[in-house]
């Protein structure tokens, strides 16, 4: 179905067949490089903040990291910290959002928590659910199970 389109965009964070299908493909950082929030097969609202630092981190994702003991005490000698180490991506949203403005139909998120706020009100089973909410442990969705998540 794929190769019907006119036109294909692709945020992928590794390659694939729709990579290579694609008339458009743009980076996106992974789970690990950015904050959002996914439904698990159990169907858990579940929290992933960064591990690790992108070139262009937005202040909210940077807000979202804790700090590790390596973090506080990094050299020049660590891979890490060294700019040319630094992975190039946006989180999706970011694009996403950036692509609507764009083409006329602007999106006014500034973060992957604006996003979730607005799903939240939309979405009935995530009423009611925030980040504070879903913290470490995230937040079973009630009648949510991998099996009706991939009916809908």
């Amino acid at each position: 179905t794929l190769l019907k389109l006119d036109s294909l965009i692709v945020l992928p964070y590794n390659d694939s067949e729709a990579t290579e299908l694609a008339s458009v493909v743009l980076p996106a950082a992974t789970f690990a490089e950015t904050i959002g929030t996914y439904i698990n097969f159990e169907g858990v609202v579940q929290l992933s903040r960064p591990a690790k630092v992108l070139k262009y981190q937005n202040r909210e994702i940077m807000k979202e990291m804790a700090v590790s003991r390596l973090d506080k005490h990094k050299t020049q000698f660590d891979n890490w910290v060294n700019e040319k180490n630094l992975i190039d991506a946006k989180p999706s949203w970011e694009s996403l959002v950036a692509i609507a403005n764009a083409m006329g139909k602007p999106m006014p998120y500034q973060t992957a928590r604006e996003i979730f706020t607005e799903l939240a009100l939309k979405i009935p089973a995530l009423g009611g659910i925030d980040y504070k909410k879903i913290g470490k442990g995230g937040v079973k969705l009630e009648g949510v199970t991998g099996s009706t998540l991939q009916k809908a």
